[in-house]
């Protein structure tokens, strides 16, 4: 009796260890599924010279980890990402000569998230902040001429596709997701730059925004939506589908063309 009951007792612990070795593999297994179907729409795959670039590769890694560790606390990766997309803002409010204080700002939107009242209306906010923006003098823009010969330049080139609004794009690499409509959110990185090369607007690889289409230029928003998630092209948008004769304050000279190479990270549906 007692020696069956120590071959009932090795085979269940047996057992036991094969199922927990089955059990291990299945987890194992399903973590290498998800990522081989992740990997293609993640940032290092998608944004050029991240992948051979060790130390943007690092800080990448160790930012998706604390980000699937702290993912348990919603409320938390809700004020982080919101904060991100903040500071793309503020950058680009930096590019039209207007710094805004982050520690004085955080405080401002905490009092008022906690009951306090705005110190102004959003519309009058939004007046005095276009106000201190507005140049008086506006900056010299490139001649129409030069515009223009860039843009046959550039349409001249193999690879590079003209629409019957004048958008010139080119496809830098293809992508596989879907593409967003008019009424869709593209969360995209971008860089900004003018036919002599000056960058003028960039969110950084490793910080997308998003950008609803119908709020964007006519040209941006047509590029886009030509592109599918994962891809990246490059935009020449002449100055009719950008900021025309009249710029953006000292950001955007008038009748400038512009140029985006944009890389659409993902498609948000607006409810």
């Amino acid at each position: 009796m007692n020696a069956l009951r120590r071959y009932v007792t090795t085979l269940l612990v047996a057992l036991a260890a094969v199922a927990a070795t089955a059990a291990q593999e299945r987890v194992d297994t399903v973590a290498e599924a998800f990522a081989s179907m992740w990997s293609h729409y993640l940032t290092p795959l998608t944004s050029p010279g991240m992948a051979s670039d060790s130390e943007r590769l690092r800080n990448y890694t160790d930012g998706f980890r604390k980000g699937l560790r702290d993912s348990i606390n919603e409320t938390y990766v809700q004020g982080y990402y919101e904060g991100v997309q903040l500071a793309a803002r503020l950058r680009t409010l930096h590019g039209l000569g207007l710094d805004v204080d982050a520690r004085n700002l955080t405080t401002a939107l905490a009092r008022i998230f906690a009951g306090g009242k705005p110190m102004m209306a959003p519309l009058d906010a939004e007046a005095y902040i276009t106000s201190l923006i507005d140049v008086e003098v506006r900056p010299q823009g490139p001649s129409a001429e030069e515009q223009q010969a860039f843009l046959d330049e550039v349409a001249s080139r193999s690879g590079v596709e003209r629409t019957p609004s004048g958008l010139l794009f080119e496809i830098v690499q293809p992508g596989t997701g879907e593409s967003p409509g008019h009424y869709d959110t593209a969360l995209v990185s971008y860089t900004g730059t003018f036919t002599d090369g000056r960058e003028f607007d960039s969110t950084g690889a490793d910080t997308p925004i998003e950008l609803p289409l119908d709020g964007v230029v006519d040209g941006m928003a047509e590029g886009l939506k030509k592109m599918r998630k994962g891809g990246t092209y490059r935009l020449f948008i002449p100055p009719a589908l950008a900021y025309g004769s009249e710029g953006v304050g000292d950001v955007i000279p008038p009748g400038a063309v512009i140029i985006f190479e944009v890389t659409l990270v993902d498609v948000i549906h607006r409810k």
